[in-house]
C-alpha cells in the first residue's frame, strides 16, 4: 500500500529526528511530508539525511513555548497544510505538535487519521516551574479526550500518560540498527571506563553525574566520560571526567563500545536511543528511576535501577569488583535488544500501524 503521511514535528532534534527519519528512511514506499520547526539541537541541513521520498515544509509561527497568538497563528497554518497535502495519515511527534494538531485535527473532522507520539512528556521535566508542569498535565489530561490514537515509546511513557487517566492505544518502542558483535570476555577492575551519552543539560541530571564521577575520583583505574557537549559542561568539574564535545554518530557509537558500564542520571526521558545502543553492544547499564530509562534495564538481570546517589555508588561498585557480573549483564543487554528494540520490529510496528489506520480497520 502506498500512502501520504504528513508528520508534524515542532521540535526537530535530537531523539525525535532520528525516531523520524528512521520511520521515513525505512517506510520508503510511502511519500512522507515532515512539517517542522527550528530548535538548536536541529541538525545542520538536516534535509541530507533522508531519502528522496521525504519532503519538508518549515511550520511558520511554531514555538516551543506557549504563546496564545503564535499558537493560534501556528494552528491555523497547520490547517491549511493540511488541506494542501491531503495526507492518508497525520503523525504528530513531540508534545507541542500533539497539543495543537490533535486540536486541529478533531476540528477538520481527521481525528480517525491522526497519530501522536510524545516521545518525552513535557509534565515530567522537572527543571520546569510547577505551575508549568501542572499546565502541561493539564493540558495532556484534556486533549487526552481527543479522538486521536496515543502512541507511546516506551512502556513507562504509557504508565505516566495512565496515570493521569489517558489511554494508549498502542506502544511502540524506539528501535536502531546494530550488527551485534559477540560480546568480548569480561577484564578485570583495572582501567575501566564509565560513560554516558548526551547533551550536557538539566534533564540529564550532569550535577549527579559529576558527584558519581568524583566518588570515585582518587582511584586511577577508573575514568568517566560524558559523549556530548552542552551548555552546562561548566558542571562536569571532577578531573576524572573526560568531555569529548560534539562527535559524528559513528564515533559517538565507537565511544560506546569501549565503555565498560554505562550510566544515565537523567531526571526523565522518552526512550532514550543512546541507551538503546549501549543495549545493543552489550553494556551493563546502571540508570536512574526515571520515565525512559526504566524500559532498558531489568533488575538484576542487565543492570541496576537507582534511586539515590547512594544506589548509585553501591550498583557501581558491585559491577567494579565482579568482571564475571558485568559479563553476565553484558549477554543479557544484548539479547534484551534483540529482543525488544531492533529497528527492524519498530519499522514493522509503524508500518501495521499505519496501514491499519489508512484502511480505518483500528
Amino acid at each position: 500500500m502506498s500512502l501520504k503521511i504528513l508528520h508534524v514535528v515542532e521540535a526537530f532534534g535530537g531523539g525525535v529526528f532520528n525516531s523520524v527519519k528512521n520511520i521515513c528512511n525505512y517506510l520508503s514506499d510511502y511519500k512522507h511530508i515532515i512539517l517542522y520547526g527550528i530548535r538548536k539541537e536541529t541538525p545542520n541541513n538536516f534535509e541530507k539525511f533522508f531519502k528522496k521520498n521525504t519532503s519538508f515544509i518549515y511550520w511558520q509561527h511554531s514555538i516551543r513555548e506557549v504563546n496564545f497568538i503564535k499558537d493560534k497563528m501556528a494552528a491555523i497554518y497547520l490547517s491549511k497544510i493540511y488541506k494542501l497535502t491531503k495526507p492518508d495519515i497525520i503523525h504528530l511527534h513531540s508534545s507541542k505538535a500533539g497539543y495543537l494538531g490533535r486540536i486541529v485535527s478533531t476540528l477538520m473532522g481527521l481525528h480517525k487519521i491522526t497519530l501522536y507520539s510524545p516521545r518525552g512528556l513535557a509534565f515530567l521535566q522537572v527543571t520546569e516551574p510547577i505551575y508549568k508542569r501542572v499546565s502541561y498535565m493539564i493540558a495532556e489530561k484534556i486533549l487526552g479526550k481527543l479522538p486521536c490514537k496515543i502512541i507511546a515509546c516506551s512502556k513507562s511513557e504509557a504508565k505516566e500518560l495512565n496515570k493521569i487517566g489517558v489511554k494508549v492505544y498502542k506502544i511502540i518502542n524506539n528501535g536502531i540498527k546494530v550488527l551485534c558483535q559477540p560480546i568480548p570476555k569480561f577484564k578485570k577492575a583495572d582501567n575501566l571506563t564509565i560513560g554516558t551519552v548526551g547533551r550536557i543539560t538539566a534533564p540529564k541530571n550532569p550535577v549527579l553525574f559529576n558527584k558519581i564521577a568524583s566518588f570515585f575520583s582518587n582511584r586511577r583505574n577508573i575514568k568517566f566520560i560524558w559523549i556530548g557537549d552542552g551548555e552546562l559542561r561548566n558542571l562536569l568539574t571532577s578531573p576524572n571526567i573526560y568531555i569529548t564535545g560534539w562527535l559524528d554518530k559513528n564515533k559517538v557509537f565507537s565511544y560506546i563500545q569501549k565503555l565498560d558500564i554505562f550510566i544515565m542520571t537523567s531526571l526523565w526521558e522518552g526512550l532514550p536511543l543512546a541507551g538503546i545502543e549501549a543495549l545493543a553492544v552489550g553494556k551493563p547499564l546502571v540508570v536512574s528511576n526515571s520515565c525512559g530509562c526504566v524500559d532498558l534495564v531489568k533488575e538484576g538481570i542487565n543492570g541496576y535501577i537507582c534511586n539515590s546517589f547512594k544506589t548509585f555508588i553501591s550498583s557501581i561498585e558491585n559491577l567494579i569488583l565482579q568482571p564475571e557480573l558485568r559479563y553476565k549483564f553484558s549477554i543479557n543487554s544484548q539479547k534484551i535488544y534483540k529482543e525488544n528494540f531492533t529497528l527492524e520490529k519498530t519499522i514493522k510496528e509503524w508500518k501495521l500501524l499505519y496501514e491499519k489506520v489508512a484502511n480505518n480497520k483500528y
